[in-house]
């Protein structure tokens, strides 16, 4: 029988090695956020949006309503929101952003 070779590769100084497991690596820098997971700057716009749970956001309605005040309160505004029913039973969240000059 031929003796098996084991082949590993060269360590790589990125990469944390405990006990020949590889656990995690190092990045060189923070990577950055290719996208909004939601289209703030049209929501909070001034307009009122209607947004549907399921078609406009996939999160519970609580996450998206301390989403929207937090979306607003970095514009230094306040959101109006409220929720009802859709006709096809669906939650809906509808919002308007006001503005700095108006929320004071």
């Amino acid at each position: 029988m031929e003796a098996l070779v084991s082949r590993q590769r060269a360590p790589n100084p990125k990469q944390l090695q405990i006990g020949g497991n590889t656990l995690a690596r190092k990045l060189d820098q923070f990577p950055l956020s290719t996208a909004a997971r939601y289209p703030w700057d049209e929501y909070l716009d001034g307009s009122v949006w209607e947004l549907a749970r399921g078609e406009d956001f996939s999160c519970s309605v609580r996450s998206i309503q301390g989403a929207a005040r937090a979306q607003a309160n970095r514009r230094r505004g306040t959101v109006r929101m409220r929720t009802r029913r859709g006709p096809d039973g669906r939650e809906i969240i509808v919002l308007q952003f006001v503005p700095p000059a108006v929320a004071a």
